[in-house]
């Protein structure tokens, strides 16, 4: 098995550039902005996959920081809706996105249950939302991702390690079921399961 980690989008961007200033709820810039975060994840991913299709006889597994949809959890529905069919740009429906990925697993911040720091007292100095603002995305995230079949949650943990071991749990899990559902089809259809080639993606 190959493993590939496919990094964050949006600190990429903001470490890397004079940033932002902050954006209207209603400007047209924000949803532009998110556009410019989705069109690169999707890029990523995608590039990613590819690499992977060079070793075609290794399974590989794709693990991402973020997922495109996560572009909802900053946007107002309408907003979102909007950016998904901007002018002269390719149209995605949320169907379509959903099924890009095979596993989806949301952890949570500390953000009401530990010390919570943002911006150059953080370990993120990209990181801008407050406490509350953290705490309201946190929940969003867990709403967006709600259509998806195979969803797990990771509540906040004090100690890093039991909050990794839940996700390796999470992970080892989803690859038997993907392995074990993908066998069966194979078997169903008369192919040799050893001729299986899988590329799993876990966001």
């Amino acid at each position: 098995l190959q493993a590939l980690t496919v990094p964050e989008t949006a600190t990429y961007f903001f470490t890397n550039s004079a940033g932002i200033e902050t954006l209207g709820a209603d400007s047209i810039d924000e949803v532009c902005m998110q556009r410019i975060l989705f069109e690169y994840q999707l890029a990523q991913e995608d590039a990613f996959l590819q690499w992977a299709g060079l070793q075609s006889s290794r399974p590989a597994l794709l693990v991402l920081d973020r997922r495109a949809l996560d572009s909802r959890v900053f946007l107002r529905d309408e907003q979102w809706l909007r950016m998904l069919s901007l002018p002269e740009k390719r149209k995605f429906s949320e169907c379509d996105l959903l099924r890009r990925y095979d596993v989806l697993i949301h952890m949570h911040s500390c953000a009401g249950h530990a010390e919570y720091a943002s911006g150059m007292d953080s370990n993120n100095p990209a990181r801008h939302h407050s406490e509350d603002e953290a705490k309201a995305l946190d929940q969003r995230t867990s709403w967006v991702i709600q259509g998806h079949p195979w969803i797990r949650e990771v509540p906040y943990m004090a100690r890093l390690e039991a909050k990794m071991d839940a996700v390796y749990g999470f992970v080892h899990e989803a690859l038997q079921e993907l392995r074990d559902l993908k066998v069966g089809a194979m078997e169903c259809s008369g192919c040799d399961a050893e001729e299986m080639e899988s590329e799993d993606c876990i966001g």
